[in-house]
């Protein structure tokens, strides 16, 4: 695996040009990802300790589901861990995993959403909610297709690649968990070169991968927007995104 160009204690340019953004140092992320992470490095006993210091964290406040880190701890704890474990599709495998439980409150009002597409548009407009460190959209395609876009934060590409993996995987597999494992995208597009374990991606998503990409989306056909879900609640819909917002 190539090593990220940051290394632990030197921020790189991204981190000097953000540093100004006041948004770059707002604690607003849970810390989902920080804890999967660390749960990958036990499995593969791994020690992660080193990837703490000097982020006034400590590994029992990340299983904290009130704590908020900002972008800045985030993504450093994120490139000291892709450094340390060197499992290229780290994003890909804690993506997989994903269930909408894993969500909290939010997991709830997808669930009882009218609709995948409603469920869908409550996910993405209270993303941060699940500690996701990309921005996220969804645009109009076509008559048949929709699009889930995701761009890094901050100009920072250098870690694109691991935050789009775990995004797309772990959204299809929520998809999935509400309408049927039948669901497969239409197409999913990368705008990072193609790696070695592409065909990793291509299993997962049964579905066409491009790499080189001018964006980061994955396509869905229209049709599974109106897939009504069995868990309709409109009740304990409204009452879960009224807590999530």
């Amino acid at each position: 695996m190539a090593r990220p160009a940051g290394t632990i204690g030197f921020p790189s340019p991204t981190h000097a040009m953000a540093a100004d953004d006041p948004r770059y140092t707002a604690a607003e992320f849970p810390t989902n990802k920080l804890l999967y992470l660390v749960q990958l490095a036990d499995a593969r006993g791994i020690d992660s300790r080193a990837w703490f210091a000097g982020l006034a964290l400590t590994r029992q406040q990340i299983a904290d589901p009130a704590l908020r880190v900002s972008y800045r701890q985030a993504s450093t704890f994120v490139r000291r861990a892709l450094q340390a474990l060197e499992v290229p599709d780290a994003g890909l495998l804690i993506g997989r995993e994903g269930t909408i439980g894993g969500f909290g409150l939010l997991g709830l009002a997808m669930m009882t959403s009218r609709t995948l597409g409603e469920a869908m548009f409550a996910g993405i407009a209270n993303h941060k909610i699940c500690g996701c460190l990309l921005e996220v959209a969804v645009e109009p395609v076509s008559e048949r297709e929709v699009a889930l876009l995701a761009w890094p934060r901050f100009g920072d590409t250098e870690l694109m690649p691991f935050f789009c993996e775990e995004l797309f995987a772990s959204c299809l597999m929520i998809a999935r968990e509400l309408v049927g494992a039948e669901l497969c995208p239409v197409r999913a597009d990368f705008a990072y070169p193609r790696p070695a374990y592409a065909a990793k991606y291509e299993a997962l998503f049964g579905c066409e991968v491009r790499f080189g990409a001018p964006r980061n989306q994955l396509l869905i056909d229209t049709q599974w927007l109106a897939r009504t879900l069995p868990g309709y609640n409109p009740l304990t819909a409204q009452q879960a995104l009224a807590l999530c917002a």
